[in-house]
């Protein structure tokens, strides 16, 4: 490219027309990329199915896969062009988009009780969309919101913008979805989605990325700074000093994480389809400032869960030195730590230690090596046991039952020491001549006072209590091995005890599956008598793994769960207002395909994806009366007026309802049909005379038109819970002579004034109303299960009582 040529392009958009320009230049380059994605994947899918079909365990699969692959193959240019339109309707600009009224497809003939809703195959395809399409969303986070900025900020250069988020992820599952119409069963549509998801919503990076350096080059907010709220996790360092460029980056990177994650749990912004706050389904409020800051630590996703601490360089200038899977640093001037520590000044936490264990907890900056380190590793005297041989003997006894085997929780300091004295002991012809040296002794007993306020935590079930004093014994060996375990928030021992308290909160039962995998990964960790940093990190990595596992299937669990209920009380809405509306009054049998399947479908889908609180709603069943008082018997000149008068605007806005809901214009020009005959029947029997008509007709026109009755009838509806928000967990009460219950708040649904509960596993639970629910909280029965670190809260209780 030339150098005027380059210029030329990178020049800022100045003129409208430019503005213009740049729209429909961006358009067509996304619509060039996503249609080379489809066919890419409509290529690909073929040989895929050809070889699902070789593999097959049985003919009826192979069968199936066969005909897939056929089917494909001719229809593969339609579902391209079908693919290729839909992405161009999102294409158009904002206001077209609009007035078009571009929906999601809505079903059409379905049989529920005495109503017609949707069906669980169409249902299937809404979990199916919104599923695919949210975790893509979630993937592509900040890429679309500085997408999205940048093209609301385009709208006000050039009409020709299209919506800000016609870019997400879930429009381009519709489309799909939309494109496959119904040429293919639901099986076979998860089959393709599954491909759709890995050869489309998995490589959007490219197209985001590149959309987005398009807008900057023509000087669309090149630079965005996204809102920064919540504060800084407890494991950060304090603030560094200016004029370092990198840790500026780093921090800024550190401060826009967590501005996202406080957004994201923000309760203002989780009203999902207009009427029901809900966290993301396997998502855990509880302990979410640590688990951010454990992504930070471990690199989630990362291979090995490295540790990496959010800044190598500190202000004085030391660094930190990875050993293993763990970053020992020595953040040290002139002597003192300079960071936080469960969220106090690790140097105050060194000063409080120091005066309780006798030894000071200020790394030696002379270059002594931790072995050389006589203070805090004392050697063996004619009065005292030495480090090692404390050590050892620790070794010999942490599997015993006494120490791994309680039925209650407890903590006995005294029993640890005499089991180490008897232990030494025997390796010493039986005698006991020597005492547990100070330091020994007081860091057993700090770690006591630890576990104590572990015990004495009621946020952590009993269940998961007992499984953290399995580990008592290798906790005070990674404490009497490694300063660094009372210094830093991210030493993998304290990390894997909060770890298991946080995955744990649910658990309450030895024989569930995710207590029985913390046994294990415990019972691995006893088993290794040489225990060391790297012992407590491969347990973590164990877990996180299992973790990430195990959210995937609950997250699965959940998101059924919650369309489920969604879904029940959507229809109970309109099963509600529909009853209201049509109670008394008389239906023809020509007008019940419309009224009793067409309408309440429309009635489900808005109130499913919008909720009732909103215009759309009102005009909807407004209009629905509009429809039932024009089929009823006249009576009356006015009445007669009034029909005649509103019919033709009435049947326009009808029929435009009606394509919304329906994919069938024949389906609709029936059911219209069948409406406009049946006022037009009515008017036809109505025995008044022009001249009377016409009087009512002048009477209506001067008539002061009444208050309008409300749509619904208006109740004080109860307010949300305070401080509540979807994710967070509660001890909750079950009933009389009932237990309580530990479980997660999972969906918020405003309109009913319902909350949904569900387990760990993200099984529904109970489901509450705003009232029982505040009613039970301001007496104590249900209580909130407090998100904090379970160490990090215990050792902060431990040095304030010191201190």
């Amino acid at each position: 490219m030339s150098d005027t040529n380059k210029n030329q392009k990178d020049k800022p958009v100045t003129t409208a027309d430019q503005f213009d320009t740049l729209v429909t230049d961006i358009s067509n380059n996304l619509s060039t990329r996503l249609s080379d994605l489809m066919s890419k994947l409509l290529n690909s899918a073929q040989d895929k199915l050809f070889k699902l079909s070789d593999e097959a365990d049985n003919n009826e699969d192979r069968t199936r896969y066969f005909e897939l692959m056929n089917q494909l193959r001719t229809l593969k240019t339609t579902i391209a062009d079908n693919f290729n339109n839909n992405i161009k309707e999102y294409l158009l600009p904002a206001k077209e988009f609009e007035d078009k009224q571009v929906k999601h497809k809505s079903p059409e003939d379905y049989d529920f009780d005495e109503l017609s809703l949707v069906d669980q195959d169409d249902m299937e395809g809404l979990v199916l969309v919104k599923g695919i399409g949210e975790r893509a969303n979630a993937r592509y986070r900040e890429q679309l919101s500085h997408l999205e900025a940048r093209l609301e900020h385009l709208t006000l250069k050039s009409e020709k913008t299209f919506k800000a988020d016609a870019l997400a992820p879930t429009n381009f599952c519709q489309a799909f979805y939309d494109a496959l119409a119904d040429d293919f069963d639901n099986t076979n549509k998860k089959l393709l989605f599954g491909m759709f998801d890995a050869e489309i919503t998995n490589n959007l990076d490219n197209l985001y990325d590149s959309t987005n350096n398009r807008l900057i080059d023509a000087n669309i907010l090149p630079q965005i700074r996204l809102s920064i709220s919540g504060q800084k996790s407890s494991s950060q360092p304090s603030p560094l000093a200016a004029g370092n460029n990198e840790t500026e980056q780093q921090s800024s990177f550190a401060e826009e994480t967590l501005g996202n994650f406080s957004d994201e749990y923000s309760p203002g912004n989780n009203n999902i389809s207009g009427f029901a706050m809900t966290a993301s389904p396997g998502g855990n409020y509880r302990n979410s400032n640590q688990n951010l800051s454990r992504s930070h630590i471990f690199g989630a996703g990362s291979e090995g869960g490295s540790a990496v601490h959010p800044a190598d360089n500190y202000a004085d200038g030391s660094n930190v030195t990875p050993i293993g899977n763990y970053s020992q640093r020595m953040s040290v001037a002139n002597g003192e730590y300079q960071h936080y520590t469960a969220g106090m000044p690790a140097n105050q936490v060194s000063h409080v230690l120091s005066n309780f264990i006798g030894s000071s907890f200020t790394p030696d900056t002379s270059g002594k090596s931790a072995t050389d380190n006589t203070e805090f590793y004392p050697q063996t005297t004619p009065q005292h046991f030495g480090h090692e041989e404390i050590i050892q003997a620790l070794s010999s006894i942490q599997s015993l039952p006494q120490f791994t085997q309680q039925e209650k929780p407890n903590f006995d300091g005294e029993a640890i020491k005499q089991a180490v004295l008897q232990t030494i002991a025997t390796t010493s012809g039986g005698a006991i001549t020597k005492h547990i040296n100070q330091i020994a002794e007081k860091t057993i007993d700090f770690i006591e006072l630890i576990f104590d306020a572990i015990i004495d935590d009621e946020n952590i079930s009993d269940t998961i209590k007992t499984l953290l004093l399995r580990l008592q014994i290798p906790v005070i060996k990674a404490s009497l091995s490694d300063q660094e375990f009372f210094i830093y928030d991210d030493h993998p021992a304290r990390v894997l005890l909060d770890t298991i308290a946080d995955i744990g909160v649910g658990v309450n039962k030895h024989t569930d599956d995710v207590y029985k995998h913390l046994d294990k990964i415990i019972t691995s960790i006893l088993g290794e008598y040489e225990i060391s940093t790297e012992t407590f990190q491969s347990a973590l990595d164990d877990l996180n793994t299992y973790i990430t596992e195990q959210e995937e299937i609950t997250r699965a669990v959940e998101e059924e769960e919650q369309q489920q209920l969604l879904r029940k009380h959507a229809r109970a809405s309109v099963l509600k207002s529909l009853r209201a509306i049509t109670t008394g009054r008389t239906l023809p049998e020509a007008v019940h395909p419309l009224v009793l399947k067409r309408w309440p479908t429309l009635m489900f889908n808005h109130y499913l994806t919008k909720g009732k609180e909103n215009d759309g709603w009102t005009n909807i069943v407004l209009t629905l009366r509009s429809i039932i008082d024009s089929v009823q018997q006249i009576t009356s000149a006015e009445h007669l007026a009034k029909i005649v008068s509103d019919k033709d605007e009435l049947f326009k806005q009808t029929e435009q309802y009606l394509n919304i809901s329906s994919n069938s214009k024949k389906d609709v020009k029936n059911i219209m049909a069948l409406y406009v005959e049946t006022v037009q029947l009515h008017i036809d029997d109505a025995n008044f005379t022009e001249e009377e008509v016409n009087t009512a007709q002048e009477t209506i026109s001067n008539a002061v038109p009444d208050e309008e009755t409300p749509v619904e009838e208006v109740v004080d509806k109860p307010l949300i819970p305070a401080n509540i928000m979807p994710g967070m967990w509660f001890q909750l009460f079950m009933g009389e002579n009932k237990t309580d219950r530990r479980c997660k708040l999972s969906v918020i649904l405003v309109e009913d004034a319902n909350l949904m509960f569900v387990n760990h596993k993200g099984e529904l639970v109970i489901e509450k109303s705003f009232d029982d629910f505040n009613q039970e909280v301001a007496s104590n029965r249900t209580k909130m299960i407090m998100g904090h670190s379970a160490f990090e809260n215990a050792f902060k209780t431990v040095i304030n009582r010191l201190n």
